[in-house]
């Protein structure tokens, strides 16, 4: 499986699901998605020694979006009924029908993405949706997709919206920044707001800007971590009006001898994420191989940091305040 959280900047992650006899069509679907996005194919990702169910629950949890291709797997047969002739027709494998209830039930009935085949029929319970159309054509080297381009553009806009809004339904993830907000950041913001200036080293100073860091990877130990990226920077407590001390760390800005004020920036790397961490590996299931833990657990520290990113700019009505840094530790702890 490719490492595909390890990096904050990465595409989207999207796992594609289909039949065993379908797999060149997942191929070339994957060919005409991966410019802009990162995608894995079912087989390349499933997990050995465990029961088939207990790797997709596994996988559905780590991807941003799913696919599922609805293709003419098997032949099914309406029997004939009073006036009605039996009719035959095409539809997905059962295990596709299965993958995609779980899915919905998973992540809801709306994020569920489902490409289906000219002619193919789905259970009549979701055949109400929209879905993305394509046929098939054969060549010697497989199966490839026909598919509108824009049905294509509107598939790639579609599996966007959902990976952008995975995010805000990560609970862990939200409970963990709320409280990162609430018991840090809000008092530090009023004290600030008050135009309190701080004193630190026997000097008055004003902050110009906060820096929050964020890891590379997943850290062993994220109090460590941060205190290996922290290091470098100066230290002192501070006392708001509301009588909380904070560890705070920070660094002087350029500045004019002359000024009153000494300019600083604050920095900060949120150790509350050893929280995140720590319930996300609560919920992890035993059936996951390492690699796919590490990737669910920086799928918390991402989603973390996109939350923030979205709230604290509307705090202080500051666009400029908040900086985001990813920070590498001297110290590698894998």
């Amino acid at each position: 499986m490719k490492n595909s959280y390890f990096a904050m900047e990465n595409k989207h992650s999207v796992l594609i699901y289909s039949s065993s006899r379908s797999l060149d069509i997942a191929r070339d679907i994957q060919k005409h998605l991966e410019g802009d996005f990162d995608c894995t194919i079912w087989e390349d990702c499933f997990l050995y020694n465990t029961s088939f169910i207990e790797s997709v629950q596994a996988l559905n949890q780590i991807y941003d979006a799913c696919i599922f291709i609805g293709s003419r797997d098997v032949q099914s047969v309406i029997k004939a009924q009073n006036t009605h002739p039996e009719q035959i027709y095409w539809a997905p494998c059962d295990n596709i029908i299965f993958e995609i209830g779980f899915y919905m039930g998973m992540h809801g009935i709306e994020n569920a993405i489902i490409l289906q085949q000219k002619d193919v029929t789905l259970p009549s319970d979701i055949n109400g949706r929209r879905f993305f159309n394509f046929d098939v054509k054969e060549e010697p080297s497989g199966r490839k997709i026909i598919i509108n381009q824009d049905h294509l553009a509107k598939l790639k806009e579609r599996i966007h919206q959902i990976a952008d809004n995975a995010f805000r339904h990560n609970s862990v993830a939200s409970h963990v920044t709320k409280s990162y907000i609430d018991n840090y950041i809000t008092p530090l913001l009023r004290h600030i707001k008050n135009g309190t200036p701080f004193e630190l080293e026997d000097k008055k100073c004003e902050c110009k800007h906060m820096r929050i860091l964020f890891p590379t990877h997943v850290p062993v130990d994220i109090n460590t971590y941060a205190d290996n990226v922290l290091k470098d920077y100066k230290h002192t407590t501070l006392t708001t009006g509301d009588q909380k001390n904070f560890d705070l760390h920070y660094k002087v800005l350029p500045h004019n001898e002359a000024s009153p004020n000494i300019p600083i920036e604050i920095i900060d790397f949120p150790r509350i994420l050893k929280s995140c961490v720590g319930n996300i590996r609560e919920t992890i299931s035993h059936s996951m191989s390492d690699s796919q833990k590490k990737e669910l657990e920086m799928k918390g520290i991402i989603h973390f940091r996109k939350i923030l990113e979205e709230k604290l700019p509307s705090l202080l009505q500051d666009e400029g305040f908040f900086h985001f840094d990813n920070r590498q530790s001297s110290t590698e702890l894998l």
